[in-house]
């Protein structure tokens, strides 16, 4: 099996500051002893990304991801272990160590590797092609200067020129590349002449032949893509080509044009400016406004804008001032409100766009009228609705729903009203009108989601039923009648409510004694009277021993079998160990255990002081409140197991009804009795607690 070698990996978890890593994605404010930031991995709102530096940890209290420094490198560039290693070394300049690796990890490996080298070799080709033949000079390059592009821009941005003639296969191969990564890549392709003719014979020809080359870097700064422009009229021929999106290397609505160079200026500026095309940043940047990406060539995707959101909530849309530029920033607002976003609107004078407006004025002037001249999309949807519907009051209407619509999307109730308040005043309608079709809104577009979930959960068990159709041997359409007639009433899952909830309580009560074990399991639990003592984690695993119980969760178990191999061990600190383990599931408990929310609750220090009363008890420290609470603990886990065995006899029992099997049901009442008498008893020693 291929890894790297052992001392290097620890070597890294001992080097790699989780928020300087984490912070090259996203946006994190300090709070306490960790820093908060919007989660990555999925879609929210308010921040419940959660970064432990003392820990070396990460969780989102959101969607339950949860890892180190390694793991998180892992899930957010879709890179494998060895890669997020080899990522952290170089950051780290750290020497990586290899042991051999396997045919197919290496192959995969090498895969991608291949395709970053050989688009980087393209773009450093494209590159001396422009500056270094006389067509390149002549034909590329006087077109960014005729752009008005400084030669520091040119190179800044890495643009370059394909000449005109199918020559980059021979330079890809004479680098030791293969035919087949170059056609994989998109930079050659293949063709053939037409069926009919006898000598058909395959052609490769240069994707970009004859263009001016604008590279893409993905969030790491690798080159994954290249978009090419004809610079002379030619027919059947569009003016920009693409490379081709290849799975898990380079999809275009995950990426934006400028990010890599706008990244710390977005973060600094607290704010970024979206734009259309790859020459409206460039020609900002060269105007110092570094803080600007394009979503160059394709329509705003939810993906691009949480790119964006990962660094700032604050978004600036530069459109065009014609119609098609007011289409833009309408489907824009929408998927800015979606995401929580501050959204403000700069409009450009008829005729211009960023790029033309940048050299018509001198830096100073551009910064002045970017700063200048934001509105928030309120007023600019208003200020349109007043100039286009002048004395027609159903086109008004339509333009007020439109913007209610709008503020629909707006999560933070305070907010919203404030925007309802805004657009009422200016529109000249009354405020609980407008605020009343919002409100309609929001409910519609609640209970649509709702739909939407239930329809989900339905073509989900519809898949489900045609994969168990088809293995058992019958033909897949044979019930799609039947079951499509079944859809208000979905199939039920395989264990009830009461059962999800008792394998809930299990789960939490597991939780909650490895959290103990992993935080606190080398402190005292009692001291006897020679002196000895007895560690939290030894009262943990001798209670466990003593009624052979085994934990639930796949990675509390892992977890617990390993700390007991490390029982014996004065130094062993757990946290660190686990944080760091080479087990993505143990990985993940740990790492929701360390990054808690909540303490232990104040049941477990209340003192009986009569049959009816209470009192609370002044809290010790964190170590002796679990110590306080583990014999309470221990026993709450007892009643979930028993719960569970309680509740899959009275699953038996009713199967065993309906099967007519009376007598093994007599037997199964008995064991049922003397569990339930177990549980009473247990409930009984809570109690007195």
């Amino acid at each position: 099996m291929a890894r790297i070698d052992h001392s290097v990996i620890a070597r890294i978890y001992d080097t790699a500051n989780i928020v300087d890593v984490v912070q090259d994605y996203v946006s994190l404010k300090r709070r306490g002893a960790n820093y908060i930031g919007l989660c990555p991995f999925h879609n929210e709102k308010t921040g419940s990304f959660t970064v432990s530096p003392s820990k070396g940890i990460f969780k989102c209290f959101g969607c339950g991801e949860a890892g180190n420094v390694v793991s998180f490198v892992e899930k957010i560039e879709g890179c494998s272990f060895p890669d997020a290693i080899r990522k952290l070394a170089q950051r780290y300049h750290i020497e990586v160590v290899e042991e051999e690796m396997s045919e197919e990890d290496k192959k995969r490996e090498d895969e991608r590797q291949t395709y970053f080298r050989l688009n980087e070799f393209a773009m450093k080709w494209f590159e001396s092609q422009l500056w270094d033949t006389d067509e390149g000079r002549s034909v590329g390059l006087s077109y960014f200067r005729g752009r008005q592009l400084r030669d520091d821009i040119i190179r800044k941005f890495h643009l370059g020129y394909a000449p005109n003639k199918n020559v980059f296969l021979q330079e890809a191969l004479k680098q030791g590349f293969t035919q087949e990564s170059v056609l994989k890549s998109g930079l050659c392709a293949q063709s053939s002449y037409s069926d009919d003719k006898a000598d058909a014979k395959p052609t490769i020809f240069d994707r970009f032949r004859d263009r001016v080359i604008f590279p893409w870097f993905n969030p790491s700064g690798k080159v994954v893509a290249f978009n090419g422009r004809w610079l002379r009229e030619k027919k059947n021929a569009g003016k920009y080509v693409n490379t081709p999106e290849v799975e898990n290397l380079f999809e275009k609505r995950r990426e934006l044009f400028g990010f890599t160079i706008a990244r710390k200026e977005i973060e600094k500026a607290g704010f970024c400016y979206l734009v259309e095309g790859q020459m409206d940043v460039i020609s900002m940047v060269q105007a110092g406004v570094e803080n600007v990406v394009a979503s160059s060539g394709t329509a705003l995707t939810n993906e691009q804008v949480r790119l964006i959101k990962r660094l700032t909530p604050n978004v600036v849309l530069l459109y065009d001032g014609d119609n098609a530029g007011a289409k833009a920033t309408l489907r824009g607002n929408e998927m800015f409100l979606r995401e929580n976003m501050n959204i403000k609107i700069l409009t450009l004078p008829q005729g211009d766009d960023p790029d033309s407006l940048s050299h018509k004025l001198s830096a100073e002037q551009f910064k002045e009228y970017l700063e200048n001249n934001q509105i928030d999309f309120i007023q600019y949807h208003v200020e349109r609705a007043k100039v286009a519907v002048e004395d027609n009051p159903y086109e008004f209407g339509q333009l007020v729903k439109s913007i209610g619509d709008l503020i629909a999307f707006i999560y933070d109730p305070i907010s919203r009203h404030a925007y309802i308040r805004s657009a009422s005043k200016r529109l000249e309608i009354e405020e609980r009108d407008l605020e009343t079709y919002v409100n309609r809104k929001i409910t519609e577009r609640i209970q649509e989601e709702e739909k939407e979930k239930e329809r989900e959960k339905f073509r989900e068990a519809y898949s489900k039923q045609r994969e168990q159709t088809a293995a058992d041997g019958a033909h897949p359409d044979a019930d799609d009648i039947e079951f499509r007639r079944s859809e208000a009433s979905a199939q039920k899952p395989v264990t009830t409510s009461a059962q999800q909830k008792m394998l809930s309580k299990r789960a939490m009560v597991e939780r909650t004694i490895v959290g103990i074990l992993v935080k606190y399991g080398r402190q005292t639990y009692l001291t006897y009277e020679d002196g000895s003592v007895e560690t939290i984690a030894e009262y943990i695993i001798q209670c466990l021993d003593a009624d052979n119980i085994v934990l639930s969760v796949d990675g509390y178990k892992k977890l617990f079998d390993d700390y007991r191999l490390h029982l014996g061990e004065p130094d062993f600190d757990a946290e660190r160990y686990f944080a760091s383990h080479s087990d993505p599931e143990v990985v993940e408990a740990v790492s929701e255990l360390i990054i808690e929310r909540y303490q232990l609750s104040k049941m477990f220090f209340k003192e009986n002081v009569s049959e009816n009363q209470t009192r609370q008890l002044e809290p010790p420290d964190e170590g002796a409140q679990a110590a306080l609470a583990l014999p309470k603990i221990m026993l709450q886990l007892k009643v979930a197991i028993i719960d569970e065995l309680l509740d899959n006899i009275k699953q038996t029992i009713n199967s065993n009804d309906k099967q007519n099997l009376a007598e093994e049901n007599t037997l199964l009442i008995s064991k049922q009795m003397n569990l339930l008498h177990l549980k009473q008893q247990i409930l009984q020693a809570i109690k007195g607690m």
